[in-house]
This record gives C-alpha cells, sequence and structure tokens, in this order.
C-alpha cells in the first residue's frame, strides 16, 4: 500500500479588536500548510498563502495575494494538485473548515 498523503494545515483570520473573528466581517489572512507522505521524516511542502505580505519564513514558500478571494482560490487548487489523503489540523473541525465554509457561501 501506498504511504499516505498528509495535509496539515492551519488559518489566520484578522479579528476586530474585542471581538472573536467572524466569518461575515473578518477576513483569512493567511493558510499554512504541511505536506507530509507517511513514515518519512520531512515535509514534501511547506508553504503560506498570505493577504498583503508577510515576513520571510525560513523554509517556507510564502505566497503573496492582493486580495481574501485569491488566497482562498489559491488554497483550492492548491488542494486540488496535493491531493491530500488525510486532512488534519489544529483545531479544524471546530473553526477553520466552518469558517471557510461559511466564507465561502
Amino acid at each position: 500500500m501506498a504511504p499516505f498523503r498528509i495535509l496539515s494545515f492551519d488559518i489566520e483570520c484578522a479579528g476586530r479588536k474585542g471581538h472573536f473573528p467572524e466569518p461575515t466581517h473578518d477576513p483569512v489572512i493567511q493558510i499554512a500548510n504541511l505536506v507530509t507522505l507517511q513514515g518519512e521524516d520531512q515535509p514534501l511542502i511547506r508553504n503560506v498563502m498570505t493577504l498583503n505580505s508577510c515576513s520571510p519564513i525560513v523554509g517556507v514558500d510564502v505566497m503573496s495575494f492582493d486580495t481574501e478571494e485569491e488566497v482562498l482560490l489559491a488554497w483550492r487548487d492548491f488542494i486540488r494538485e496535493v491531493d491530500p489523503d488525510i486532512i488534519i489540523g489544529y483545531n479544524i473541525c471546530k473553526f477553520d473548515l466552518p469558517y471557510l465554509i461559511e466564507v465561502l457561501i
């Protein structure tokens, strides 16, 4: 059996001061991704898709976009290209995925 291709991701949102981020008001400003093959020591891909720009990160491909829509479309294309078998991340079921789904509706 081939090793599983595993995507771990995390989103960051620009929250308003004193408010928990809401998809209808606060944009997704970064999506960080790490792709590994089951059993391998080193990841295949390390990247960050960011709204506007961010400081360079050693060992990470930083991709900058002008709009939230461009960030989300780039992530969609990335998911299609990587074709992960397993998607994991900290709190993705209670925050990241519901947030992304609501942003896209």
